[in-house]
């Protein structure tokens, strides 16, 4: 009797857990798939996720004008969201999919990319209270003396080729270890290898991404590749961790008004129980991460923004005649001053919408990975008339909001997207008042694909600027 009834018990769980899986199917299979791509009878829309091909196919299915569609990696869905209302959805679902535990090589299992333990707490607590806005002047001041050794170091007698790539690279290095710990690197001015091991960080996630011999982590320590990986992981951890002890070993280590002020007052309550080299270490990788995610979106922003002031001259001469108007000469820039440039805000989030640094980032629900699919999002016709038309207009008064998503959105979206556009705006119009930016003959145009972030296809951008008396 007893063995009758366990039987029976055992039965229905079963028939209950299947039950559930079945309606779940149903409720994934109820998504359309997309009819303006191919799909491989046996590997589906796979073939379409190679980096040279994605941003097209993106184009493709955006162009379908449906909210959401469904696609298929071998015979495993995967929803793609392709509007705000279907975007707002999933974005606050804290589950990421399993690519983003390739960031815990570089940041740690506390990374914030992947986990919700304390250590995660003292980051996002940290950011929160580093990022409100009665930090901006600082943080402002900062942004400023870095474009200006920028502009100081590309004033020359006449037109200069300058890789845009590096040298934004160089400049946002700078000023996110201004902001996140008021630290001075000179990487504009010296040689220095912190923005090649931050790059780097980018590209082996996206090598492991792309090699599926290279998701195991257990299989992948055995590899050269990851080996090569640590000595630059340790590089940028121990430099990291030099700024942390040399701050803690400051009279007032919390006089500086930046991100690393207010991570401090957390480090003894969250980390109870954690040895001071713990806390340390704690310190290091929630710096190494801030400035992590300031850096990569932020060089790439500039990069594209910079190659769109060259293709589009006359874009470049209105936001010039704006940056003369407001940074007339002898007038030292105020943070009041940034809404009085319209124009420059309307050209860098029209730049953001073309090329958004993040094309896609991904969310697990209910066992299926759900793609936020950016750059689809903003070439959707709906949203944006002539999508492949840029037009910074499309911004004027606010409008086109809806279906800008260049920061992401939900719980673990971009905690800076204030400053960060604040950053862009002001970087472009001081740029643009002392240079006139154009393409450089000697370099094929940029072509944009996808590594992670939205790369060039020939490599670093190179464009000329030449000098301008204001």
């Amino acid at each position: 009797m007893g063995f009758t009834f366990t039987v029976l018990c055992a039965t229905a769980v079963v028939l209950v857990i299947l039950k559930v899986v079945r309606r779940k199917k149903e409720a994934w299979r109820s998504i359309p798939e997309p009819d303006s791509v191919k799909k491989h009878w046996l590997l589906g829309h796979i073939l379409h996720w190679d980096p040279n091909n994605y941003l097209g196919f993106a184009k493709k299915i955006a162009a379908g004008v449906k909210k959401i569609v469904r696609v298929s990696h071998v015979g495993h869905p995967v929803i793609l969201a392709l509007h705000p209302d279907e975007a707002q959805k999933y974005s606050s679902i804290t589950l990421k999919h399993d690519y983003y535990k390739f960031f815990e090589l570089w940041l740690s299992k506390g990374c914030s990319f992947t986990n919700n333990d304390e250590r995660w707490k003292l980051t996002r607590k940290g950011t929160l209270r580093g990022l409100k806005k009665d930090k901006f002047p600082t943080y402002f001041d900062h942004i400023k003396s870095c474009v200006n050794i920028f502009n100081k170091k590309y004033t020359t007698s006449g037109p200069v080729h300058v890789d845009v790539s590096d040298a934004m690279s160089r400049l946002t290095c700078d000023i996110g270890l201004q902001i996140v710990a008021s630290y001075e690197s000179h990487c504009q001015i010296k040689e220095t290898h912190v923005p090649g091991w931050y790059a780097a960080m980018s590209k082996n996630v996206f090598e492991r991404i792309s090699n599926p011999l290279r998701w195991n982590n257990f299989c992948y320590k055995f590899t050269n590749h990851y080996k090569e990986a640590m000595k630059q992981q340790t590089a940028l951890k121990d430099y990291m961790e030099n700024i942390v002890r040399l701050r803690l070993q400051e009279s007032d280590p919390c006089a500086k008004q930046d991100c690393l002020k207010e991570f401090l007052p957390d480090m003894d309550g969250l980390l109870r129980g954690c040895s001071e080299e713990e806390k340390i270490e704690s310190l290091t990788y929630a710096i190494l991460e801030l400035t992590f995610a300031a850096f990569d979106t932020g060089a790439t922003s500039l990069a594209w923004t910079m190659y769109l002031f060259a293709k589009y001259p006359e874009f470049q001469e209105q936001l010039r005649d704006e940056a003369n108007e407001v940074l007339r000469e002898g007038y030292e820039l105020q943070l009041a001053d940034v809404k009085r440039l319209q124009f420059a805000d309307m050209f860098v989030k029209e730049s953001l919408r073309m090329y958004p640094p993040v094309p896609v980032y991904g969310r697990v629900h209910d066992g299926v990975q759900v793609d936020m699919a950016i750059y689809a999002q903003h070439y959707n016709p709906t949203l944006f008339p002539e999508p492949e038309k840029f037009n910074p207009q499309r911004f004027a008064d606010g409008k086109s909001m809806k279906g800008f998503s260049a920061y992401a959105a939900g719980v673990r979206g971009c905690l800076g997207q204030q400053i960060a556009q604040i950053m862009l705006v002001v970087v472009c119009a001081q740029i643009v008042q002392k240079f006139k930016i154009s393409l450089d003959p000697n370099y094929p145009e940029p072509e944009p694909i996808t590594n992670v972030l939205i790369v060039n296809k020939h490599g670093p951008i190179n464009l000329i600027f030449e000098p301008l008396t204001v």
